[in-house]
């Protein structure tokens, strides 16, 4: 029977494997409670390495696959980990400081962070160290420091750390794992590896689970968190079907590049190259390919603008103008209707796919008032804008 008193957080939230009544308590009690996403990539990072194989685990290696896990929601999505949260900063700097491109593949990262001798980014990544290892595996340690407390009055919160680095120095495998900060490595447990391996299909969806609410609390205008966590895959981003409308509208009306001013003919795709389809607001912050959000620009064109937000003043009259144009030509096709179904997202009650009536004025106004929102969010969430090189341009379009 259902308890009507638990939340509906409490009721979705992913339940761990099952092991013994230690385990299921512990794996909790290391994640239940963070203010920074450091415990947490911290234990992915690990994770990581123990399904690979590995127990005895190089602290450089643990905070490479930390970073590497964090790049993409950084990088790609904007994604804030919140203000005490210093990851960011390392990325950031890699990114722009060492030129590792926005791009790059999650296991390359992971190599890069793994040997790059810059002393910047070294002093950075060490700086992760500190108490990270520590603070991860308390919950074991609990009743010693309560008993450590009791019996010294003048105990300050800041010694715990090196309380616990004390109390790690056994072989007890009910631990998750010993830290030998000498040689700068971390030694998981028998006991906690099998368990690891064993379940660490059901643990990962946990801790996404994890991550996405904490990335939430601290991004929470952004859409789709849930999948921005990880890199994107190739089926994202698949525009075959946009391609094929806009080139239907292309045959029933004059459709040019809204950046340019340019027509799509020999001469300009000779010039500027083949025909690209574009994502108004960049597809990292959406995350989709509705139609609404769609226009065909020159790949040039397309290349130069890559993620930012086009300059809204410049580009939004005309971006709406040519919606407008090739929801009119084709909005009673068949073959394009799944596609024009899109169009219902938009914001506006003038929004009827049967309407043979909607005005002008009534279709741009409800697909500004569905771009200008997402447009100041991106803003916020430090996308960057863009105008179209004035090279591109031509009267003689």
């Amino acid at each position: 029977m259902v308890d009507y008193n638990e939340s509906a957080e409490q009721l979705m939230t992913p339940c761990l494997p099952k092991g013994d009544a230690l385990e299921t308590y512990y794996m909790e009690r290391m994640l239940d409670n963070f203010s920074a996403s450091y415990k947490l990539y911290w234990f992915q990072g690990i994770m990581k390495e123990i399904i690979a194989g590995k127990q005895i685990i190089h602290f450089r290696t643990v905070i490479a696959q930390m970073l590497a896990a964090a790049w993409f929601p950084v990088i790609y999505y904007h994604l804030s980990l919140g203000y005490q949260d210093k990851m960011a900063d390392i990325i950031h700097y890699a990114n722009i400081g060492l030129e590792l491109p926005r791009e790059t593949k999650k296991d390359d990262i992971v190599t890069f962070f793994e040997r790059c001798d810059d002393k910047k980014l070294i002093k950075e990544m060490e700086s992760l160290t500190k108490m990270v290892p520590t603070r991860l595996i308390r919950p074991f340690y609990e009743k010693q420091i309560k008993g450590y407390r009791q019996a010294h009055v003048d105990f300050q919160e800041y010694k715990t750390d090196s309380l616990i680095r004390q109390l790690n120095d056994t072989n007890d495998d009910a631990v998750f794992y010993r830290i030998d900060e000498k040689h700068g490595i971390i030694s998981v447990s028998d006991h906690w590896a099998e368990y690891i391996r064993r379940n660490h299909t059901v643990i990962q969806g946990w801790l996404n689970y994890k991550l996405v609410q904490y990335l939430q609390r601290r991004n929470p205008s952004v859409p789709a968190i849930a999948s921005k966590i990880d890199p994107p895959m190739p089926e994202d981003r698949n525009l075959t079907d946009a391609r094929k409308l806009w080139d239907d509208a292309g045959r029933n009306a004059e459709i040019t590049d809204i950046y340019t001013g340019r027509r799509f003919n020999a001469a300009n795709i000779t010039q500027l190259g083949g025909v690209s389809i574009d994502h108004f607001i960049p597809w990292s912050f959406v995350l989709h390919n509705e139609i609404w959000n769609l226009c065909p620009c020159f790949k040039v064109v397309n290349s130069s603008k890559s993620d930012q937000l086009p300059d809204l003043k410049t580009y939004l009259d005309v971006f709406c103008e040519q919606q407008f144009k090739m929801f009119i030509t084709l909005k009673d096709e068949e073959k394009h209707k799944k596609m024009m179904q899109e169009y219902l997202a938009i914001k506006g009650d003038a929004m009827q796919l049967n309407d043979n009536t909607i005005s002008h004025s009534s279709f741009t106004s409800a697909l500004k008032n569905t771009i200008q929102p997402l447009y100041q969010i991106a803003i916020n969430q430090g996308y960057g804008t863009w105008t179209c090189d004035a090279k591109w341009m031509s009267k003689d379009n």
